[in-house]
């Protein structure tokens, strides 16, 4: 029974206007008589410590005390079990997304979209087991505050990624210029490449945040985030036209200040959160949770970016950017495919290798 439901009841009992006895006990046995022994013990230790001090209280303080950590034990065990339940759940959840992600995940199809959807609201519960609901959403609010003012400044001015425009979502609800879904899509690949920047610097493993991974964290997660993005963009942008860059750019009608921008507007964001982090206390550590549930997120950035490696299976054609340069969809696919193995794959493979180093 909740300790909240307790507390209520002797509040409740102490306003009642009926005849007093002296034992508050007496009280508590007579008007609640549903609630178990132990229930009158935790009342008075709470809500009669007067009582308890001038020895009216009929029970000792060793009594009350055994009776308040058998409660709360059979609390933690009740919530324990639930979060077993929970996270087992969720790595079943995770096994069936990864191979789908592996398989779909480079093609432009409604299914493809079904999967990401899936796996923001996932890695969202993933979040909420691991950092807790506050800091939760601190770090989905500073994801969401910096990305649409960050995007729609961009294209409005070209800063800081260039000016570009989206093409996807025309009839979908956005924040100014730009469509809902790309916020959700920020804070799941952000709190993904946080989790890595995490393993990977050692901060995962320690109970307490010490000044290097306060810098080192935001640096490497920006990088790790920006990366993908690098083995992304071109194909989204050049062959499926989710959005267009006006003036084109060098890399396979991408500009260079695309990737600038994502590395500096994501740094912002890891580095107000590990800010943040050092702010708010929470009860749970990810040194806590085992390398197998923060192994979750590292599978699902990893079958992100080598889903660009199966091939499409889709003919070889020329098609232009935005500045009207002429480029070819095999080569994007064969630079997206070169760029997955030699920088998702190896980024995610050290950061499971660190996981195993730290298992016990």
């Amino acid at each position: 029974m909740p300790l909240a439901r307790f507390y209520s009841a002797a509040t409740a009992s102490r306003r009642r206007n009926k005849p007093r006895f002296k034992d508050p006990v007496e009280n508590l046995r007579r008007e609640l008589p549903s609630l178990p022994p132990e229930a009158w013990t935790i009342a008075l230790r709470s809500h009669f410590p007067k009582q308890r001090q001038a020895g009216q209280c009929s029970c000792r303080e060793t009594e009350t005390d055994q009776a308040i950590g058998y409660v709360q034990a059979n609390e933690q065990i009740i919530s324990n079990k639930r979060r077993f339940v929970f996270r087992r759940c969720l790595a079943i959840a995770f096994a069936g997304l990864v191979p789908a992600i592996l398989y779909e995940g480079a093609r432009a199809n409604g299914f493809a979209q079904a999967l990401a959807g899936l796996a923001i609201a996932l890695l969202t519960a993933h979040a909420f087991l691991l950092l807790g609901a506050i800091r939760t959403i601190t770090f989905a609010s500073i994801c969401l505050a910096i990305t649409f003012a960050a995007e729609n400044l961009s294209i409005a001015t070209g800063v800081p990624f260039g000016r570009y425009h989206f093409l996807f979502g025309q009839g979908s609800l956005h924040i100014g210029a730009v469509p809902f879904i790309i916020g959700p899509v920020y804070f799941g690949f952000a709190y993904q490449s946080w989790i890595i920047a995490s393993v990977i610097c050692g901060s995962a493993f320690k109970e307490t945040h010490d000044r290097l991974s306060l810098f080192a964290v935001p640096i490497v997660a920006a990088f790790t985030i920006t990366q993908w993005d690098l083995v992304i963009d071109p194909s989204n942008a050049t062959v499926d036209r989710n959005w267009v860059w006006q003036n084109g750019g060098g890399f396979l009608g991408v500009p260079l200040s695309n990737y600038l921008g994502w590395f500096l507007t994501t740094w912002i964001v890891f580095q107000l959160f590990q800010l943040a982090i050092h702010l708010i206390p929470s009860r749970v550590s990810l040194k806590q949770q085992g390398s197998g549930f923060l192994m979750l997120p590292i599978l699902t950035y990893m079958a992100s970016g080598l889903c660009y490696v199966i091939p499409p299976f889709q003919p070889d054609r020329l098609i232009m950017d935005g500045s009207g340069r002429v480029w070819s969809t095999a080569a994007i696919r064969t630079v997206a495919e070169t760029l997955a193995l030699l920088t998702i794959l190896p980024t995610a493979c050290f950061a499971l290798i660190q996981l195993a180093r730290h298992t016990k």
